[in-house]
């Protein structure tokens, strides 16, 4: 019998993004693993758009969403505050405009339980929901990052747009 995945909280903040938090939020919470592993913690860096009533809307389809409101402006902030209020060990952060594949729990899930790893970067491609801004290049996505071998990243970092880390 194989072991269980460890539980996993992902964190996303986002601030006035209404349109982009409706793709985000059905890729996350439609995963190939059962939704009481995961939880997912939309912190709404406060936002004055409709970001809460369409979160609160989901919530009520999915169970395993948690809004979380942070009054005080900035990436680092919402980041803290879901980090204080995340109910399990590993954390992921993934940005408010991303569409992970359905099985991404379960490939970060694979990954904690098969590697001795405390942090873990993701590759993420770019998408566009309008058209792509002027000046906008893919390769500002971290598939330039890709790499083949797995272990200790030197003179490389790990892109906050996807990064899991181990309490």
């Amino acid at each position: 019998m194989p072991n269980k995945l460890p539980n996993i909280s992902v964190i996303i903040c986002t601030y006035n993004r209404e349109d982009i938090i409706l793709e985000t939020l059905p890729a996350i919470a439609v995963q190939t693993v059962n939704p009481s592993t995961y939880e997912i913690l939309i912190v709404n860096n406060n936002s004055t758009d409709n970001t809460e009533t369409i979160v609160k809307n989901f919530q009520s389809t999915y169970s395993n969403i948690r809004l979380i409101k942070e009054i005080q402006q900035g990436l680092s902030h919402a980041r803290n505050t879901g980090y204080k209020n995340a109910k399990y060990n590993w954390i992921v952060y993934i940005d408010d405009d991303a569409k992970p594949i359905n099985n991404f729990i379960e490939q970060l899930g694979n990954t904690i339980q098969n590697y001795n790893f405390d942090c873990i970067g993701g590759l993420y491609l770019p998408w566009h929901k309008y058209p792509k801004p002027k000046g906008f290049q893919d390769r500002y996505g971290s598939n330039v990052l890709l790499r083949s071998d797995i272990g200790i990243i030197e003179n490389k970092y790990l892109s906050g747009g996807v990064l899991a880390i181990n309490r």
